[in-house]
């Protein structure tokens, strides 16, 4: 039984059954989920939306194992992307595309893309 923290109703056990946990405790039940988060700022504001534009064209199929891929537009020329994958194995199986990508956008961003990946904790959608 998970010990119950939310006023008698065992949230983390429905999902765990879909497949996610809260915390590490129960994540050697099934492989947790993989994210990669960037942030990125772009040359420009036309950088920004030509990336984001192809991005929403192809990314589907450069990235054909993750579960989620979503890109928010924090600025005129600031993005946030995050993908998520079903498991570390997966993840790693994008890294080809993921350079590419990279290599092909890299004359649009400023600097440095902010990078932070690491295991999904928590997934919950309506």
């Amino acid at each position: 039984m998970i010990p119950n923290l939310f006023g008698g109703i065992d949230h983390a056990k429905s999902l765990r059954e879909i497949g996610y946990t809260l915390g590490t405790n129960y994540s050697k039940e099934k492989n947790m989920s993989y994210a990669r988060i960037n942030m990125v700022e772009f040359n420009s504001a036309e950088d920004a939306k030509i990336f984001a534009d192809d991005y929403a064209a192809n990314a589907a199929a450069e990235f054909p194992e993750a579960e989620i891929l979503l890109a928010v537009t924090t600025g005129v020329a600031s993005a946030v992307l995050t993908s998520v994958y079903p498991d570390k194995d997966a993840f790693d199986r994008s890294a080809v595309a993921r350079t590419a990508r990279g290599e092909a956008n890299q004359n649009k961003i400023k600097g440095e893309i902010v990078v932070h990946e690491g295991e999904v904790t928590l997934c919950h959608t309506k």
